[in-house]
C-alpha cells in the first residue's frame, strides 16, 4: 500500500523500493498514479472470486423464477434458510398482483461488516446505514409489500462482542421507521447476525440463501462480496461510482447515487456514500421486483464468469510477477 508521504506501508520510501504496486482496479490505479507512483511500476489485477463454489447450482434455470424461494434450489440451503427461520415455498401465501395465489418466503438482505466493526465506530457507519434503511423498508412494507412475509436482514462477520440491541439502537432511523426500530429492539427476528470464522463453502452457502447484498459505503474496489453476489446471482445494492461500477453492472445491481467522502484509514483515504433514503428505496425495490431479481439470478453469474473470475486474476499476477524477475532485456 502507498501511503500519502510517498512510502510503501511499512516506511520504505517507494524511491527506493523496487516494488510492484498492484491495484485491484483502475480507481485505485489512478490513484496511486496521482499520489507519485510511476506508471511503470503500477499494475492492475482485478479482484476475482471462486465462481464455481458461489454460482448457484439452478443458475441457468432461474430466469423466469421470481419468488425468494426460488434462490433455495438445494438441499443444503433449504435446511439453511429452515434453521434461520427464513421459510421456503409453502409457507405463506400471497397475491403476486395480477389475480394469482403465490407462494413466497422471507425475503433475505445480506450485508457483509468488517470483524472489526463496532456500531459505535468509524467502520460501523455502513452498518448503521443499512440497519436505518431496513428499519424504513420494514415502515413502508405494510403498504408497499404486496402481503408478502416482512423480509430479514443478515449481518454476517460482525465480532461476537456485537448483539443485536447494540446494533439496532445504534441506529437512528427517519421518523417512519422509528416504530419498526423499537419492533427490531425487542428482538423480533427481523435482523440475524452471524460472527465467527466461516470457511469459503459455508459462506457459499450463505449467499446462495440470501436474495440481495446490500452495502452502503466503498469505494477502492477491494470488494470481493460484491464479485461473490455476482456469482450467486443476488441483488446488488452499493452505491455508484468510484470502483464499484468495475466489479458490477445495472444488469443486476442497483446503483444507489452516492458521493465522495474523506475516510482516515481507508486504503484510498475515501470512501462513497449514499443517503438513507435512497437506499431505502434500492432495498424496497429489490424486495419486491421479481422481475429484477430472476434477471438478476442470470445476469451476475454469467458476468461473473465472463470478468470476475479468479483464475483470471492468478493468471495476470503469474504475467506480473514473471515480467518483474524475467524482463524481456534479460530473457
Amino acid at each position: 500500500m502507498l501511503c500519502a508521504d510517498g512510502t510503501l506501508a511499512g516506511g520504505a520510501p517507494l524511491a527506493f523500493s523496487d516494488a510492484i504496486l498492484v491495484a485491484q482496479s483502475r480507481w485505485v490505479a489512478e490513484g496511486l498514479l496521482r499520489s507519485g507512483a510511476p506508471a511503470e511500476r503500477v499494475a492492475l489485477a482485478p479482484l476475482g472470486v471462486n465462481v464455481d463454489v458461489f454460482a448457484h447450482r439452478s443458475t441457468g434455470e432461474r430466469l423466469s423464477s421470481s419468488d425468494a424461494a426460488a434462490r433455495a434450489s438445494d438441499a443444503s440451503v433449504r435446511a439453511l434458510r429452515r434453521g434461520l427461520g427464513w421459510g421456503e415455498a409453502g409457507e405463506a401465501v400471497v397475491d403476486d398482483g395480477e389475480g394469482q395465489r403465490m407462494r413466497a418466503a422471507r425475503f433475505a438482505f445480506l450485508h457483509v461488516a468488517p470483524a472489526a466493526a463496532t456500531v459505535d465506530g468509524a467502520n460501523g457507519r455502513p452498518l448503521a446505514a443499512v440497519v436505518e434503511a431496513f428499519a424504513d423498508v420494514l415502515a413502508r412494507w405494510p403498504a408497499e409489500g404486496g402481503g408478502a412475509p416482512e423480509p430479514v436482514l443478515v449481518l454476517l462477520g460482525l465480532g461476537s462482542a456485537t448483539n443485536e440491541a447494540a446494533i439496532v439502537g445504534s441506529a437512528s432511523p427517519s421518523a417512519a421507521g422509528a416504530h419498526t426500530m423499537a419492533h427490531l429492539r425487542n428482538g423480533s427476528g427481523r435482523v440475524v447476525r452471524l460472527g465467527g470464522a466461516w470457511p469459503e463453502a459455508a459462506v457459499a452457502q450463505l449467499f446462495r440463501a440470501c436474495d440481495a447484498l446490500v452495502t452502503a459505503e466503498g469505494a477502492d474496489g477491494y470488494a470481493p462480496d460484491l464479485s461473490r453476489a455476482a456469482a450467486a446471482g443476488l441483488v446488488v445494492i452499493a452505491p455508484s461510482g468510484a470502483a464499484v461500477e468495475e466489479l458490477v453492472d445495472e444488469s443486476f445491481a442497483l446503483l444507489v447515487p452516492s458521493e465522495l467522502a474523506d475516510a482516515p484509514g481507508a486504503p484510498c483515504g475515501l470512501t462513497l456514500r449514499t443517503s438513507q433514503q435512497a437506499l431505502a428505496r434500492a432495498m424496497l425495490r429489490a424486495a419486491t421486483d421479481r422481475e429484477l431479481r430472476g434477471a438478476a439470478s442470470v445476469a451476475g453469474p454469467r458476468h461473473a464468469r465472463e470478468r470476475l473470475r479468479m483464475e483470471t486474476t492468478v493468471d495476470v499476477l503469474l504475467g506480473i510477477l514473471q515480467d518483474d524477475m524475467w524482463p524481456d532485456d534479460q530473457v
